[in-house]
C-alpha cells in the first residue's frame, strides 16, 4: 500500500474533496527525508480511494490524488492547489470524479512541468463511472497552460480528461517555452459560444493573458483525442468552430495524429505559426456546415465570380512557415450545405520571407468525401491579417490521395481577390509540385468548376493521371501527363 501524506490545511468541515500526495514505496525515504515541506498534521481517516489508489497516466510519477466534490467553491481551488503541489514535486496531479468549476475565466493554470491525468481512458467507454470529468457552469476555459519562462526543461501533459460544459476553450494553450506538451487520450464536448470555440488550442499572438504571450518554442503533441463540438448549435456562421487549433506559434515540431473530431467549421487548424517538423496523419475527422461563410463570401474567385470558398476549411494550414509539413492518411468527411467549405487547405507564407533554406510539403493517403463544397484541395488562398498572411502551394508532393463525392473543383491553385482589403489579395504563383496516382473517378466538378485548376500565375507543376474531368491549365511549363 502507498503511504499518504496530508496537509492539514487542505481539510474543512464536511468537505468531500480531499487532496492528498501518495508517494511510490520507493520514494517513502526521500520523501519523508524532506522535512517540513512535507511534513503534516494528523489527518482524517483515508479514504479508500487512498488506501488502493488508482494510479491512471501517473506511472511510477510521484501522485498527488485530487477527489472532487461537485461543489466549485472547493473544486476549484483545490484543484488548482492539487497541480501546484504535483509540479513543485516534479510528479502528477491524479484527478478523480466530476470537478465543477462553476463560473470562472481560464479556470485552472499550469506553468511548470507536470502530468495531469484522469483515471481511466475516456473515449474506451463513456459511460465508465471512473471517468474524470472537469465542467464550467460559464465564464471562459477550463485548464489554461501558460507556462513560465523560468520553468525547468520538462514535460507537460494532459491525458484522460473529459472536459465538457465549457465556453469558447476546452485546453487553452498561451505561453509556452521550452516544454514538450502532451494531448493523450482526452475528450472534449459540448463546448458553448457563438463568436468562436476550441477544443484544444490556443495562440502565441493574440493577448489572452497579460504580459503578451510569447511564441511557443517547444513540442506540441496532440494523440488519441476525441473532440466534439456539434452536440452545441454554432449560430454565427462567420465564427471559427475549431476542434484543435493553433495560431500565431513557434512550436519546432506539432503532431497531430489519431484523434477524432467533428465540428462546424475548421476542426483542425494550423496558422501563421513557424516550425521545423509539422505533421497531420491518421486523424477521422467531420465538418459539416449548413450555411455559406459571409468571410468566404467577401473573398472573389478570380475567373469565377460567382463563386466563393476557402472558409472553414476542415483541415486549415495557413501561411505557415515550416521546414517539412506532412498530411498523411486521414480520412476527412465535409458537407452540409455550405457551398464555401474546404477538404483540405494547405499553403506557406512568403518564401522571401521564410526562416527556412528550403520548405517542403507531402500531402499523402488522405481521403476526402465531399458533398456541394468547394474544393477538395485548395493550394493558396487570400490572407486574414493579422491571423494568417496569403501564401501559396509549392514544393509539394501529393500522391495517393482519393477525391470523391462534388465540389466546385477538386484540386485548385488560383487567385482570389478581397475588394475591401486589396492586400489581402492573392495572386497564386503555386509552383513545383508534383501530383501523382491520385484518385479522383469518384469526384465530380459542379457548378462550371474544374476536376484540376491551374491558374495563371502558377508554373512548373506537374499532374500525372487521370483527372476525371475538366481542367483547366491557365500558368506557365505545367504539364499534365495521363
Amino acid at each position: 500500500m502507498s503511504p499518504c501524506v496530508h496537509r492539514g490545511r487542505w481539510w474543512l468541515p464536511r468537505r468531500t474533496l480531499v487532496v492528498s500526495l501518495t508517494v511510490l514505496f520507493t520514494l517513502v525515504t526521500s520523501v519523508s527525508a524532506g522535512g517540513a515541506a512535507l511534513a503534516a498534521p494528523a489527518a482524517p481517516a483515508v479514504s479508500a480511494a487512498n488506501v488502493t489508489p488508482h494510479h491512471g497516466g501517473c506511472g511510477q510519477l510521484p501522485t498527488v490524488e485530487v477527489f472532487a466534490s461537485g461543489i466549485p467553491r472547493l473544486d476549484r481551488p483545490n484543484l488548482q492547489h492539487g497541480i501546484d503541489i504535483a509540479q513543485a514535486e516534479h510528479g502528477c496531479a491524479l484527478l478523480i470524479g466530476h470537478f465543477a468549476l462553476g463560473i470562472c475565466v481560464v479556470c485552472v493554470r499550469v506553468t511548470q512541468p507536470v502530468t495531469i491525468s484522469g483515471e481511466v481512458d475516456p473515449n474506451q467507454n463513456p459511460k465508465n463511472p471512473r471517468i474524470t470529468v472537469i465542467s464550467t457552469s460559464g465564464g471562459v476555459g477550463s485548464i489554461f497552460l501558460n507556462e513560465s519562462s523560468t520553468a525547468r526543461p520538462g514535460t507537460i501533459e494532459f491525458r484522460d480528461l473529459w472536459v465538457k460544459q465549457t465556453r469558447n476553450f476546452g485546453f487553452l494553450i498561451a505561453n509556452v517555452y521550452n516544454a514538450t506538451v502532451k494531448y493523450f487520450q482526452n475528450r472534449v464536448t459540448d463546448i458553448q459560444g457563438a463568436h468562436f470555440r476550441v477544443g484544444i488550442g490556443g495562440s502565441g499572438e493574440i493577448p489572452i493573458v497579460l504580459p503578451r504571450p510569447r511564441s511557443t518554442t517547444g513540442k506540441l503533441i496532440v494523440t488519441d483525442n476525441y473532440i466534439n463540438t456539434t452536440a452545441v448549435p454554432f449560430p454565427l456562421p462567420f465564427g471559427d468552430d475549431n476542434g484543435f487549433a493553433v495560431q500565431g506559434t513557434h512550436f519546432r515540431t506539432i503532431d497531430v495524429a489519431h484523434n477524432t473530431v467533428s465540428t462546424f467549421g475548421e476542426s483542425i487548424e494550423i496558422e501563421k505559426s513557424v516550425g521545423s517538423n509539422y505533421r497531420i496523419a491518421d486523424n477521422t475527422v467531420v465538418t459539416k456546415s449548413r450555411i455559406d461563410s459571409p468571410l468566404a463570401r467577401a473573398v472573389t474567385t478570380v475567373g469565377y465570380p460567382r463563386l466563393h470558398g476557402g472558409h472553414p476549411a476542415e483541415l486549415k494550414l495557413s501561411g505557415n512557415d515550416v521546414a517539412n509539413f506532412s498530411i498523411l492518411n486521414n480520412h476527412l468527411a465535409v458537407g452540409g450545405g455550405s457551398n464555401t467549405l474546404i477538404c483540405i487547405m494547405q499553403y506557406m507564407s512568403n518564401p522571401e520571407t521564410s526562416v527556412h533554406r528550403q520548405r517542403s510539403t507531402r500531402i499523402s493517403g488522405n481521403t476526402c468525401v465531399m458533398k456541394r463544397i468547394f474544393a477538395g484541395l485548395l493550394g493558396g488562398w487570400s490572407g486574414e491579417n493579422p491571423y494568417f498572411p496569403q501564401g501559396t502551394l509549392d514544393n509539394a508532393v501529393v500522391t495517393n490521395n482519393t477525391f470523391s463525392g462534388t465540389a466546385d473543383f477538386g484540386i485548385t491553385m488560383m487567385d482570389f481577390k478581397i475588394h475591401a482589403v486589396p492586400k489581402n489579395d492573392l495572386i497564386n504563383t503555386s509552383n513545383h509540385d508534383v501530383f501523382t496516382h491520385n484518385n479522383l473517378s469518384g469526384f465530380t466538378a459542379i457548378k462550371g468548376g474544374a476536376s484540376l485548376y491551374f491558374g495563371p500565375a502558377t508554373h512548373n507543376n506537374t499532374f500525372i493521371g487521370n483527372p476525371h474531368g475538366p481542367v483547366v491549365n491557365l500558368g506557365k511549363h505545367n504539364r499534365i501527363i495521363p
